[in-house]
């Protein structure tokens, strides 16, 4: 399964579970998870608030603890991002977006879509194809981002960087824009090679 900020991954790990193979183009999202599941094994409901921001904690403080939390995991501090940052944030508010969904989009369409991650309130998105056009943000929480993208055809085919600026930092990931599937609209049969396998019928 998809790591992103690992809460999902921590409430399946809490059912007892003995193994859970994740995976996330984000190294920090396998960061914070591993993060995570290390502190519902070993610190209470309060400390794993405390550290990942969701309650009130003096930054040098959390810093220390979640240096050593991660020391453990043998996890650069700088993994999760700026270590002052995330100190001061929790590492569940410092921006990061895991992934956008639907994937791949067709180009030549207007489509609603959704941006998974965490720390994510009060972001701002970008793209690096200049021809796609945000929509106006239809919700917004902690975790995910709904809008809508307007994405012309012709454009720039393929992978597209994603990057969302939040209060806590600025994150990136990508999606595939694909070219539309060719269609006929019409077939003339009236002359030439065709005309002969296929007569045109012409009406009584």
């Amino acid at each position: 399964m998809v790591a992103s900020g690992g809460c999902t991954a921590a409430a399946i790990a809490n059912l007892g579970l003995t193994s859970l193979h994740l995976v996330d183009p984000n190294p920090a999202q396998i960061a914070l998870t591993r993060l995570k599941l290390e502190l519902l094994a070993s610190a209470g409901k309060e400390e794993r608030l405390v550290l990942l921001g969701h309650l009130p904690m003096k930054s040098d403080k959390r810093m220390v603890a979640l240096e050593k939390r991660l020391r453990q995991l043998n996890i650069s501090s700088s993994t999760l991002g700026p270590m002052e940052l995330t100190s001061s944030l929790g590492p569940d508010f410092v921006g990061r977006v895991a992934s956008v969904s639907p994937d791949p989009i067709e180009a030549g369409t207007t489509i609603p879509i959704t941006m998974l991650g965490t720390g994510l309130l009060l972001s701002s998105v970008t793209f690096s194809n200049p021809d796609i056009q945000v929509g106006s943000i239809a919700s917004n929480t902690p975790n995910t981002i709904d809008t809508t993208l307007d994405i012309p055809n012709p454009t720039t085919f393929g992978v597209t960087t994603l990057t969302v600026t939040a209060p806590g930092g600025i994150d990136s990931t990508t999606f595939t824009v694909n070219q539309p599937l060719p269609t006929i609209s019409q077939l003339s049969s009236s002359v030439g090679p065709l005309a002969q396998q296929f007569p045109s019928k012409e009406p009584a």
